[in-house]
């Protein structure tokens, strides 16, 4: 199998890579100036890069609002690098390209849950530029003929994740400090473990029958608030620094991802390993 990864240096990426290397896959990698280069760090010639069709793209590079703070700076980081991207393979145009997306498409909160229809209510400037970049993708995808596939991820866990909401939670609880969280009622899988991830990435990379949007999250939400009490009995340490609001906010709907033979870890279990991993 041939493959090409952008963002390999990031969370995502690098792990992604790691489970290609296992998989004996033939692994290149395109960054920000387009160049392509082999798993040494070497250039690789146009010549010996279009030997052999590329299997799958793996799209796993953005502008995340952790780097940049500014609307025009997410936009070029994702929709216009990717169209500088797609510019650059339409003559070598892979079988499947997978983009990683995120939930953060769909903007306010709800108490429904979150389905791959859901509408789109005030998402934020990273949220926009996510979509607009999956409607490039999607649209590439039928005018070149090629299997897109777009992911929206939650907040991803594992070795040197990203700083978000569960780690955040769990770090201001063992510190004592205050907090804000939506309502205690609200149900929580906004998670899924980086390996999960990209075991399922690898699979979604070998269907290239049909295009695709998903989503995906752990399994078997739980109570905002029994995440909370989970946390304080581990660390053995007293609930009094949660700021709850009243905003109920829903859990993601993973049927589809499913379907197409994601294996979640369960929300409960995906906690404990989090606790385990501190």
């Amino acid at each position: 199998m041939r493959t090409l990864i952008t963002g390999s240096s990031g969370f995502v990426g690098s792990n992604l890579y790691m489970k290609l290397q296992q998989s004996r896959s033939e692994t290149f990698f395109v960054g920000r100036d387009l160049v392509i280069k082999n798993h040494s760090g070497q250039e690789v010639p146009e010549k010996e890069f279009l030997k052999a069709p590329i299997d799958a793209l793996f799209h796993c590079a953005a502008a995340h609002p952790s780097q940049v703070s500014n609307e025009r700076d997410l936009i070029t980081g994702n929709l216009v690098f990717t169209k500088q991207l797609l510019d650059r393979i339409s003559n070598e145009r892979p079988k499947v390209l997978i983009f990683l997306s995120t939930i953060s498409v769909y903007g306010d909160p709800r108490p429904e849950p979150l389905h791959i229809s859901s509408p789109i209510i005030n998402p934020s400037k990273y949220g926009r530029a996510k979509k607009q970049t999956e409607d490039l993708v999607q649209s590439w995808g039928t005018l070149k003929n090629v299997t897109t596939h777009c992911v929206r991820l939650p907040a991803v866990l594992g070795e040197h994740e990203h700083h978000t909401f569960l780690p955040r939670l769990i770090e201001a609880l063992r510190l004592g400090n205050s907090i804000k969280t939506h309502a205690l009622t609200s149900l929580f899988n906004h998670i899924v473990h980086v390996d999960d991830v990209c075991n399922f990435l690898i699979k979604l990379s070998k269907k290239n029958r049909f295009s695709s949007i998903t989503q995906l999250a752990t399994s078997k939400p739980l109570k905002l608030e029994t995440v909370v009490h989970k946390i304080c009995d581990y660390y053995n340490i007293p609930e009094t620094y949660i700021c709850p609001e009243t905003t109920v906010t829903s859990y993601v709907d993973i049927s589809d991802a499913k379907m197409l033979g994601f294996k979640p870890m369960s929300t409960e279990n995906l906690l404990y390993r989090k606790f385990n991993a501190n």
